[in-house]
C-alpha cells in the first residue's frame, strides 16, 4: 500500500534573536519517507523530520525546504525564516558636547536592527518632532539644530525601538557664549551723553 505525502506547518516562521527555534516537517507516507534539507539551496546534514536551533542567530534566516521521497514519489516543502533582531547602535557611548551658540547642532542615532528600528527623540522628557528649528532626516536617525542658543543646553536622548527590543543613547549640551557687555543692544538704540550735548547746542 502506498500514500501520498500530507504536509501541514506555518511556511512563514519568525523568530526573535537569541531564542530557540524548531522547524518540523510532518511528512507522511508508505513506505516511510526519507528526508532531505536544504537551506537556501545548500544541503544541510540533517535527516530528521525537524530542525532545532538552541538560539537563533540572525545568519539563520533563510529559506528551509524538506525534500520527503520515496519510491512512490518525491515531494518538498519550503518555510522561510525571518529572524528579528534588537536594535544595535554603531557608537552607544553618552556623548558631552559643547557646541557655540549661533551654530549647528547635530546628534547621531545611528542603528542597525531588523525589522527597522522606529526612533524617538527627546529633550528631557519632551518628544522632539520636525519644525521650523529642528530637523530630523536619514530615518530620524540624525537631529539638527539649525542654529542653537542658550536655551538648547540640556538633555538630549534617542530611544531605538522594535519588536525585538529598544536602545538608548544620551546626549549632555553644554550651549557656549562669548563674552559681551551687559546693555550693549539696548545702549545702540539711544543716543550717548556727547550725542545729547551736540543736538543741544544745535537748538
Amino acid at each position: 500500500i502506498s500514500e501520498s505525502y500530507q504536509f501541514s506547518a506555518d511556511p512563514h516562521v519568525v523568530v526573535v534573536e537569541g531564542l530557540p527555534l524548531t522547524i518540523r516537517c510532518p511528512v507522511t507516507g508508505t513506505p516511510p519517507p526519507n528526508i532531505t534539507w536544504h537551506k537556501d539551496g545548500g544541503q544541510l546534514n540533517n535527516t530528521n523530520d525537524l530542525i532545532s536551533i538552541k538560539e537563533v542567530g540572525r545568519n539563520d534566516s533563510g529559506n528551509y525546504t524538506c525534500t520527503a521521497t520515496n519510491h512512490v514519489g518525491k515531494v518538498s516543502k519550503s518555510f522561510l525564516v525571518d529572524v528579528h533582531t534588537a536594535p544595535m547602535l554603531k557608537e552607544d557611548t553618552p556623548q558631552q558636547l559643547s557646541v557655540l551658540s549661533k551654530t549647528e547642532l547635530s546628534l547621531d542615532c545611528s542603528v542597525t536592527g531588523h525589522p527597522s528600528p522606529s526612533i524617538l527623540w527627546l529633550n528631557g522628557t519632551h518628544p522632539l518632532s520636525d519644525s521650523g528649528v529642528i530637523s530630523l532626516t536619514n530615518k530620524n536617525q540624525t537631529m539638527t539644530i539649525g542654529s542653537i542658543n542658550l536655551e538648547h543646553s540640556g538633555h538630549y536622548s534617542c530611544i531605538a525601538s522594535n519588536i525585538a527590543g529598544a536602545v538608548e543613547k544620551s546626549f549632555d549640551v553644554d550651549v557656549l557664549e562669548p563674552p559681551s557687555f551687559m546693555g550693549d543692544e539696548a545702549a545702540g538704540n539711544r543716543p550717548s551723553t556727547m550725542q545729547k550735548v551736540m543736538l543741544h547746542r544745535k537748538v
